[in-house]
């Protein structure tokens, strides 16, 4: 069921997420016709929807600022365009050429933030994090090209999360609550908290039709998935929904976003994670088990927090390789004759092996989380 929608004010309209919009610039702007958007807010507002709008860095007239305050609504607004809005409501999105900006904001506890930080400054990342969240009421953290990270990425970013523990540690103990998202909301959650694009909410376009999400959007505009004349038509919904996800419907990561786009990119199946998606958030899960240990030993308001089980894994498909009964991680290898008597196999017969090494995984896990 929807709840809401998000809107791309402009083609150049900031990303907010781990897509890029390659017209993010100035000189690439070119805002949604007033009739489309004001078509948009009638749609929502049909509907009971709340809107998600992308500004981009220019401004917009004075006539579209008034039809968006007709319907419910959130404003997410790059850095350097955030001045022209006096919205404490609305969320402020640095982006990976916007760092230095992030260093001359004042401390103020009443904004959201959304930090979209490139794979070249992972070393920088607990130093930019202690920085913001004196500059913030909540970060949220999206980091981007995850899916190119290798194993030396992975450790950076591990190391840069053992640094921003011991960051919440200090502020949690002196009394500053602090909200990230990788981190924190894993302290509090007790089921999957996705994303759910295409579920709870559509992206619209300046063109004025329907997508999973902007990031769909951004990587090829003809992958709509409908518009406010013809209705929305996403083929094969049901693999969107948790249900459909085999082994995501029993991962304890609940923070993650498990995104579509990230999962479409480099899986070629929306309900099927990458590696490196499954990886960062098993590493965040990691550190949060930490911090609750912790806390909950200090803090009155953690003691009956549900603990976070230890697991000896960070990609949940790492157990279709391990040998039951064995160390953790000793891993089985496929031989090449093996490969070969499986490129042999008709689709039918692929597909049924796929099922039982599925099943197989979500025995293991079964057994690994009781």
């Amino acid at each position: 069921m929807l709840n809401y929608l998000i809107v791309i004010l402009d083609q150049a309209s900031t990303s907010f997420c781990y897509y890029n919009n390659p017209a993010y610039s100035k000189s690439n702007s070119k805002p949604i016709p007033y009739n489309t958007l004001n078509r948009i807010v009638d749609y929502a507002l049909e509907n009971s929807l709340m809107i998600n709008y992308l500004f981009g860095i220019d401004s917009l007239p004075e006539k579209y600022h008034k039809l968006i305050a007709k319907s419910q609504h959130v404003k997410i607004v790059p850095a350097q365009a955030f001045d022209y809005f006096s919205d404490e409501e609305a969320i402020m999105v640095i982006n990976e050429n916007e760092l230095e900006f992030a260093k001359s904001l004042e401390n103020n506890f009443t904004h959201n933030i959304i930090l979209r930080f490139p794979k070249s400054n992972l070393p920088e990342l607990s130093e930019i994090v202690e920085l913001l969240i004196h500059k913030c009421r909540r970060l949220n953290l999206s980091l981007l090209d995850i899916n190119k990270y290798n194993n030396d990425d992975f450790d950076v970013y591990k190391r840069q999360l053992d640094l921003i523990y011991d960051i919440i540690e200090d502020s949690y103990l002196s009394g500053h609550s602090v909200e990230l998202n990788f981190i924190s909301d894993r302290l509090m959650l007790t089921e999957m908290n996705n994303c759910n694009a295409g579920l709870t909410h559509l992206t619209v376009g300046p063109n004025g039709k329907f997508y999973l999400c902007p990031g769909f959007y951004c990587d090829n505009v003809n992958s709509s998935v409908g518009d406010m004349n013809s209705g929305i038509n996403i083929k094969n919904k049901y693999l969107l929904d948790l249900e459909h996800a085999p082994i995501c419907r029993i991962c304890d990561a609940y923070h993650c976003k498990r995104c579509i786009y990230l999962n479409q990119k480099t899986t070629l199946e929306i309900n099927t994670p990458s590696h490196e998606q499954c990886v960062v958030s098993h590493f965040e899960r990691n550190t949060s088990k930490l911090l609750l240990d912790e806390l909950s030993t200090r803090l009155e308001v953690f003691h009956d927090q549900e603990p976070i089980p230890e697991i000896d894994y960070l990609d949940p498909f790492e157990l279709v390789k391990s040998i039951p009964g064995e160390h953790k991680n000793v891993n089985k290898k496929i031989s090449q004759d093996q490969n070969k008597k499986y490129k042999q196999l008709s689709d039918r017969e692929l597909l049924l092996k796929i099922l039982n090494q599925q099943e197989r995984i979500l025995k293991l896990l079964n057994s690994k989380t009781k």
